[in-house]
């Protein structure tokens, strides 16, 4: 045997990895159980990227090197050791949401597990992430995000490398690994750019996560050629294991879902995985493969697949079905059960489903031809069934049976009692009763940078009977009045200038989403800020949603704004709007008959502290502070009112309720001020 493979061929079967899979999955398990001190249980994927990329291409490169590489054997034995474990959980998934999740949300579902039998759910959530109006609670399959990367990976992977491999025809290997080494970091390159543009694409695609499996990949590729490297026989090789060992654990525990990910937070997990592959290639007494070859771990990794599709769901389905439905929530001793109770499952979906696949046991997965069509199969008959489940569930009403009183809003209101026939909008669409600045491109997107802003209303009239401009300015809380402006627009009281943009709460400086820069908010802000510095609103209107991880300065960058904009205009900021934990039209879904369920407390739906600072900072920049909650809210914050449903999702006014705040809305902008009403 030749010296440059000695140390690859000595390998076989390793327990440190089996060890390492299970420490991965333990962490996963662990983080959505609810555990808070392990905050960053979620790099645990990235522990599974590195194995998977180290042993997928050493078998790869194993094969091309014996020349018996077969990309039909090879995808076979990918749907044999995959696909009957996934398939399984996701038929279970959809049966057990149909019996126990709310109504409102059983089309997602079936979108969800469209999108999963097609082994495209990564693109979905990536898709969704950037959509601000699909904002919600955690798909059911949200977990499979992670095997729609692997899936795609194995694709395109095999076919790379053999590109890659046979112009070389195996005589350069280091050419093979640097040209590997390569394609890695462009990939890593790509996701630390993407973090900062569209953080949800670096962490659900696969060209921004190839660098994760590349890494495993590059181990692999070197230690094929590593010949007798001397460093991985030393005993320095035990100190990086350990080390890496317990950097992974600290970070599980220091990482929480603030830190900027994965950008190059990622590769401090995934380097960690990496010496622990590295340092396991030659077993050493005190070395951590000695730990992570212990019999428990080795049990957890062996099952470590069917518990990471095992466990989301069976925690996920109880969470969802308890909470959107009456608003309380499961407790860290519930959910540490069901992840407890997930070993047991996974232990028999690993011996009854996914041995037996893999093994070839079953005659649709015994030979390579059958494998390919059994997987082709299955994966269009759950698409095609869950596609056509979803429209005749989008068709299906939900209502009481019974119409409600159409009421004029006032202060102090009672709530609906339940959810009525004439329901406006109706229950099934609501999520839909968008303004329609979403429709027509006035509302900017995360990567837009357009601070042309839209006008509504009679010009030529404006100028004739002097009514007001008013510009509405901030995120997409402040166009949750959109419509009601745009009613007094139609109305001729106002002439309206609308500028708005997802995520951009405006203050003067700095602008940060999700702990990154969010530079595309900055640019439009300017263009708008000098646009009103050119051509000064009457009346500027300041909206904006109160969010819990406030960066250090924002109030005085805040205030700091505010006194730009009035110097030369009139200011009124808005009271952002009761925020309920869940989307109180999957709450109503499940409550038909007792919308009453749905309500919150308002202590606990607004942020009174936070509300009483930005009142304060309003006050002393000259501006005026505007607050209609007591339109929503008496001690309760109410989802439906008369017949109006208040909300489309946990924290924005439907377009229905917010036209009906029209005259309200008015009469206040123009109390405040002193404005004639040019009525």
């Amino acid at each position: 045997m030749s010296s440059k493979n000695a140390i690859y061929a000595s390998q076989g079967y390793r327990k440190d990895i089996q060890g390492m899979r299970a420490i991965a999955v333990l962490m996963v398990v662990v983080f959505h159980t609810g555990f808070s001190q392990l905050s960053g249980g979620y790099i645990g994927v990235d522990v599974f990227f590195v194995i998977s990329g180290f042993l997928i291409t050493s078998h790869l490169a194993g094969s091309l090197d014996r020349e018996n590489f077969s990309l039909v054997d090879f995808y076979a034995r990918r749907i044999r050791r995959l696909l009957p474990a996934s398939f399984v959980v996701l038929v279970a998934s959809v049966l057990a949401a149909l019996i126990y999740m709310p109504a409102f949300t059983i089309p997602r579902i079936f979108k969800d597990a469209f999108a999963t039998a097609l082994y495209m759910p990564n693109v979905l959530f990536a898709w969704r992430g950037t959509d601000y109006l699909a904002e919600g609670e955690p798909s059911v399959f949200q977990h499979y995000w992670s095997l729609g990367v692997e899936e795609q990976f194995y694709l395109f992977w095999p076919l790379l490398l053999f590109a890659l491999y046979w112009p070389l025809k195996g005589r350069h290997p280091m050419l093979l690994l640097a040209a590997v080494l390569v394609i890695t970091l462009l990939s890593l390159a790509l996701c630390v750019w993407a973090t900062s543009w569209r953080q949800p694409w670096a962490f659900f695609l696969l060209p921004s996560r190839a660098w994760e499996l590349g890494a495993g990949a590059v181990i692999a590729l070197f230690l094929r050629n590593a010949g007798n490297f001397t460093l991985l026989k030393s005993r320095v090789m035990v100190i990086v294991g350990w080390a890496s060992l317990l950097v992974l654990i600290f970070v599980a525990f220091k990482f929480d879902k603030e830190t900027i990910f994965p950008s190059y937070n990622a590769a401090i997990p995934v380097l960690c995985a990496v010496g622990l592959i590295l340092s396991g290639v030659n077993s050493h007494s005190h070395g951590v493969a000695y730990l992570l070859g212990i019999a428990p771990l080795q049990f957890i990794g062996k099952i470590s697949y069917s518990m990471y599709l095992v466990h989301w769901p069976l925690i996920m389905i109880p969470h969802q079905a308890v909470e959107l439905s009456s608003g309380s929530e499961l407790s860290l001793w519930t959910t540490a059960c069901l992840g407890v109770l997930s070993v047991p499952l996974s232990w028999v979906l690993w011996k009854y489903v996914e041995e037996p696949g893999r093994k070839s046991e079953w005659k649709i997965t015994a030979s390579t031809r059958s494998s390919f069509a059994s997987a082709v199969m299955a994966s269009f008959v759950i698409a095609i069934i869950s596609l056509a489940a979803a429209r005749l569930w989008e068709s299906i009403p939900l209502h009481s049976g019974r119409p409600a009183a159409i009421v004029a809003l006032s202060p102090n209101p009672q709530g609906g009692i339940h959810v009525p026939s004439n329901a406006a909008p109706p229950l099934r669409s609501v999520s839909r009763d968008n303004p329609v600045i979403y429709e027509n491109g006035c509302h900017r997107e995360f990567d837009s940078t357009d601070s042309s802003g839209c006008r509504y209303g009679d010009a030529t009239a404006a100028v004739s009977t002097h009514i007001p401009v008013v510009a509405l300015f901030g995120d997409s809380h402040a166009a949750n009045w959109f419509p009601a402006l745009q009613n007094l627009a139609e109305n001729g009281l106002i002439m309206l200038d609308s500028n708005t943009k997802s995520g951009c709460t405006v203050v003067d400086g700095h602008i940060f989403l999700r702990e990154v820069r969010y530079l595309a908010c900055e640019h439009w802000r300017d263009g708008v800020m000098q646009r009103f510095l050119q051509i000064p609103p009457d009346i500027v209107i300041v909206g904006y949603f109160i969010r819990e991880d406030r960066y250090p300065g924002w109030v005085d960058m805040f205030s700091s704004l505010l006194r730009k904009l009035r110097s030369h205009s009139r200011v009124i900021v808005m009271a952002d709007v009761p925020a309920f934990p869940y989307d109180p039209a999957i709450c109503l879904s499940a409550n038909l008959d007792n919308a009453m369920r749905c309500a919150m407390p308002a202590a606990q739906v607004l942020n009174a502290a936070y509300a009483s600072v930005d009142k304060a900072a309003a006050l002393a920049a000259g501006a005026e502070y505007l607050d209609l909650n007591s339109y929503i809210c008496n001690e309760l914050c109410f989802s439906v009112i008369g017949n109006v449903l208040v909300y489309r999702d946990s924290h924005h006014l439907t377009a229905t309720f917010s036209r009906q705040m029209a005259d309200i809305l008015g009469d206040a902008i123009f109390h405040k001020l002193d404005y004639t009403s040019p009525e």
